[in-house]
């Protein structure tokens, strides 16, 4: 625990962006995060090799319910430039956190 000073800062000069409204600190929350893997295996012994030969076979979903997860537009803070024109898709989202479905299957022999 400790003290807070909120010390404002004035940007002055041409490089200063323009900022609009004067909304609160961290009151908009950005797009969730949602990811489902599942992993489905079959262990078989097979005594005719050793009687300690194993074959697992594995399947592996990663994000099965291909969900899109967006990335936050935390690198298009400004709206507009210096002059106050606006800036063309300043806050369109375009990056995904999680990639797309993807299948693993595998087989693992152990003796």
């Amino acid at each position: 625990m400790g003290i807070r000073f909120n010390i404002p800062t004035v940007a002055m000069g041409p490089a200063a962006l323009p900022l609009l409204g004067n909304e609160g600190r961290n009151t908009l929350t950005g797009p969730g995060l949602v990811d489902l893997d599942v992993s489905l295996s079959k262990n078989i012994p097979i005594p005719r090799i050793t009687e300690t030969f194993k074959a697992q076979f594995r399947a592996d979903f990663f994000n099965i319910i291909n969900r899109a997860n967006f990335t936050s537009p935390n690198d298009n803070r400004a709206i507009t430039d210096s002059l106050g024109n606006p800036i063309p898709f300043a806050v369109a989202i375009t990056l995904t956190n999680t990639p797309s479905r993807q299948l693993q299957f595998s087989v693992k022999l152990s003796w």
